[in-house]
């Protein structure tokens, strides 16, 4: 009996860590000079707690001391390989415009370096790595498109794309994840070429894009289903400018050969990584919300979630959910008991109007349901009210104005049960589509047109019927 319940355990995840920059010269070096290399090693190991630990090592590993350009040029000893794999590093990157700062015997060293101690290289090779626990795989790739890159394998988008369509048509069941190093440093916010490019490669089979080299946190997009995180940032760096001592470490489950993402904020302490405070984790999650549009990011306590606005179900436990609304203004939703929570306006990160929402909340849809230029915000929940008391979903419909919210309408009156919504566009028009059930348990689908009453039906069509 034990042994066949142990044979129908469900399989524990595939769980894999990627990291932003990581730079060891410098004033890390000079940190590390007067601690000591553990200090590295004890800041790395709260993070790097995965099966792969990744980093983008943006340091040559050598003992050359002549470097082979102008300007920026960083370097450490190969002895601090020991440390990075002390520290949980599986993986690193060496595809980024600082593997070939000490030319060709510099990249060798590093690759040797790393090779010595069991940490494998990313990027040196054209062609997918392989990560594997039970019956779950991943690949992933290192590209780099940035300047200094001519002695790397993949040095340009169509490479990069040969590699992508060989590897997805070869193994359609295992997601692919690119690690790329691209985009623009210090801008908040990725250029068109980027999603260009990320939409390109998703659309000829990656499953999933993480970015890095603009030393700060970029936005999140989901394209077709999947994600592109345009850059964590930094990890460990003396970095000093705006915005740079702060970032995002990626998590990610491979669970049924399915990829799901999560961040972990970080702030820069010493140069090294430290968890930020659950109310600075929130603040710094809705400042970058303004470039998460149609997105939400939902906390279980240890890490932040990311779903498409479509996907998220308030029934997962979490402590509350993120959404972009319009220009400076975010929503903040938090259970406070039992089929109850409370919506908050916030403004640039800072609390505004709040709003009870009583019922069971099941679904959130933010856009243009009037036609008056102007989002909504469109609630689904589950209540009976003063004038029906029958316990059933209702639409309840709240705008931004004057840095207060607004109800718009609280309405029930559609044909049927309400069982799901979502805003559809038909020209320069928007409608709301609804999924009802009929008496006779038919699923209807609906389109309704506001009108100044509410909303008026404009078709109707059986979908399924009971049989």
């Amino acid at each position: 009996m034990f042994l066949c319940l142990a044979c129908h355990q469900k399989e524990e995840p595939l769980t894999i860590t990627l990291s932003g920059d990581v730079i060891l010269d410098r004033g890390v070096a000079d940190e590390l000079r007067i601690y000591g290399d553990s200090m590295l090693e004890h800041s790395l190991h709260p993070f790097l707690s995965s099966d792969f630990n990744i980093i983008n090592l943006e340091t040559v590993l050598t003992i050359a001391h002549q470097p082979t350009k102008e300007g920026f040029a960083f370097r450490s000893d190969p002895s601090i390989a020991e440390t990075l794999q002390k520290g949980n590093v599986t993986h690193a990157s060496v595809a980024n415009n600082h593997s070939y700062d000490y030319d060709s015997i510099g990249f060798a060293h590093t690759l040797s370096a790393l090779n010595s101690k069991g940490i494998v290289n990313l990027g040196a090779k054209c062609e997918p790595t392989l990560l594997s626990k039970g019956d779950q795989s991943v690949a992933i790739v290192a590209a780099s498109f940035t300047s200094n890159n001519d002695h790397l394998s993949i040095n340009d988008a169509h490479e990069l794309l040969v590699v992508v369509k060989a590897f997805a048509a070869k193994n359609p069941e295992i997601p692919l994840i690119l690690y790329l190093h691209w985009g623009l440093e210090y801008q908040l916010a990725p250029d068109e070429r980027q999603t260009d490019m990320a939409h390109m490669l998703i659309d000829h089979g990656a499953d999933m894009i993480i970015g890095h080299h603009p030393h700060v946190f970029q936005g999140v997009e989901y394209y077709n289903g999947k994600p592109v995180v345009y850059s964590l940032g930094n990890f460990v760096a003396d970095a000093y400018l705006p915005n740079t001592t702060k970032g995002m470490i990626a998590r990610i489950r491979i669970i049924e050969q399915t990829p799901q993402l999560s961040f972990v904020p970080i702030d820069l302490s010493a140069y090294l990584p430290v968890k930020m405070s659950l109310s600075d984790q929130e603040k710094y999650m809705l400042n970058n919300m303004k470039y998460n549009d149609l997105m939400c990011y939902y906390n279980d306590g240890n890490e932040w979630f990311v779903k498409e606005m479509e996907d998220v179900d308030f029934s997962e436990e979490s402590t509350e959910w993120l959404f972009h609304y319009e220009n400076e203004y975010q929503i903040v939703i938090k259970p406070l008991f039992a089929d109850g929570h409370k919506l908050t306006l916030f403004k640039n990160g800072f609390p505004q109007k709040s709003v009870l929402l009583n019922g069971e909340l099941s679904e959130i849809t933010i856009g243009d349901i009037n036609n008056d230029d102007v989002q909504e915000i469109l609630l689904g929940i589950t209540k009976k009210v003063n004038f029906d008391q029958r316990i059933r979903k209702r639409l309840n419909i709240f705008k931004v104005e004057n840095d207060g919210i607004q109800v718009v309408w609280l309405g029930t009156h559609f044909l049927h049960d309400l069982q799901s919504f979502s805003i559809t566009q038909e020209g320069n028009m928007n409608y709301l589509q609804t999924l009802e059930k009929d008496t006779l348990n038919n699923k209807i689908k609906g389109i309704y047109e506001w009108d100044e009453f509410g909303f008026a039906l404009k078709t109707m069509e059986t979908r399924y019927e009971n049989n």
